[in-house]
C-alpha cells in the first residue's frame, strides 16, 4: 500500500511540500512578501505556517523541470526513493555500527536519511503529497488510514488481526478462509488497477509514450474497479450495508427508535466510514435486519 502511494506520486506528481520548523515572524512575512511579488515563481500556493505553535512554515513547490523542457516535471521523489538507505540506521545507533565513515560523518549521514524518509517516504507524508497533487480527495484520507492500520495489525502480528480471521456464526456463514482470500483478492485486483490507470495517465504526460493495447489495458483496470466496488475504497458509494449502519449508530446515539429511517435519504458524503475491512466484508454476505431501525439488508450474495 505504501508503494502505491509512493509510485502514483512518481508516476504523476507535479508538486511537492517544504517544511521549515522553527519559522520567524519576521521570515514568514518576507517570504510572503516575495511570494506576493511573484519572485518565487517554483512556490505555486501561498506559504502557511502550521503546527500546534504555528512555528512551520510550509510551501508547496512545482516539481523538478528538465533543463530546456518547461512541460517535462518530475516530483523530487523519483530522486529521494533512490537515495534513502533503510539499512543505515538512526543517529543514535551509529556509535555501534561499523563502517559508514566512507560518507562522511555516519551520525549526519543517518541524520540526512531520516530527514529524508520523514519529508516524503514516512505514510503521513505520502498521503500529503496525494493530495498536494490531487491524486486524493480529503474526505478518502479516512478510507487509506482505515487499510493502512488494517494491513499493518497484520504485519505488526497484532492478535486482534488473527481473531478477526475467525469464523463466526454471528457475522458471516461464510468460512473464515472464503472471506480472508475475498478480501486479498480485493486489494490485489483495486490496487493493480490503480496502478493500471497511473500509468496510463502517466504516458500522457510531456513527453507522451505509446501504449499498445491501450484501450485493452483501459477496460480491464475499469473491469477490475467495477466488480471490486463493494470494498468501497476511494470512491462515494457506500453500499446498502453501509446505509444500514450510519443509520444504525445516529439510532443508537439518539436512543430513540420509533424514528421512520429510510438508508436512501442520506447523502453519499453523510454515511461514515467503515473501522474494520475483514469484519464489514463478511457482515456484506449475509441479510440480516437490525431490531433499533428495523432496516433490513439483502446481502446479493
Amino acid at each position: 500500500m505504501e508503494r502505491w502511494g509512493i509510485d502514483t506520486v512518481i508516476l504523476l506528481g507535479d508538486r511537492y511540500v517544504e517544511r521549515y520548523p522553527g519559522t520567524t515572524e519576521m521570515a514568514f512575512s518576507e517570504t510572503i512578501d516575495r511570494w506576493e511579488r511573484g519572485e518565487l515563481e517554483s512556490v505555486l500556493e501561498r506559504p502557511e505556517l502550521i503546527g500546534q505553535n504555528r512555528s512551520t512554515m510550509r510551501i508547496v513547490r512545482r516539481g523538478l523541470n528538465a533543463q530546456g523542457a518547461p512541460d517535462r516535471v518530475l516530483h523530487p521523489l523519483y530522486f529521494e526513493i533512490d537515495r534513502f538507505d533503510p539499512f543505515f540506521g538512526p543517529p543514535d545507533d551509529q556509535p555501534d555500527l561499523v563502517g559508514g565513515a566512507l560518507l562522511g560523518d555516519p551520525r549526519r549521514t543517518a541524520e540526512r536519511h531520516r530527514q529524508r524518509y520523514n519529508a516524503s517516504m514516512r505514510w503521513s507524508a505520502v498521503v500529503d503529497s496525494l493530495e498536494v497533487n490531487r491524486l486524493l480527495a480529503r474526505r478518502h484520507r479516512v478510507h487509506l488510514r482505515v487499510h493502512y492500520r488494517f494491513l499493518s495489525a497484520f504485519v505488526h502480528g497484532q492478535h486482534a488481526a488473527y481473531r478477526s480471521l475467525e469464523t463466526s456464526r454471528f457475522r458471516s456463514r461464510y468460512s473464515n478462509e472464503h472471506i480472508g482470500e475475498e478480501l486479498a483478492l480485493l486489494y490485489v485486483a483495486q490496487f493493480g488497477a490503480r496502478y493500471l490507470q497511473s500509468l496510463l495517465q502517466m504516458c500522457d504526460r510531456p513527453p507522451p509514450v505509446e501504449i499498445d493495447e491501450r484501450k485493452d489495458l483501459e477496460a480491464l483496470a475499469l473491469e477490475l474497479l467495477s466488480r471490486t466496488q463493494h470494498l468501497w475504497f476511494l470512491h462515494d458509494e457506500p453500499s446498502m450495508y453501509d446505509r444500514g449502519q450510519e443509520m444504525l449508530d445516529r439510532a443508537v446515539r439518539s436512543e430513540s427508535s420509533s424514528d421512520v429511517w429510510d438508508p436512501m435519504a442520506l447523502p453519499p458524503q453523510e454515511i461514515r466510514y467503515y473501522r474494520n475491512p475483514i469484519d464489514r466484508l463478511a457482515r456484506l454476505h449475509e441479510t440480516s435486519t437490525e431490531m433499533v431501525t428495523r432496516f433490513t439488508y439483502t446481502s446479493p450474495w
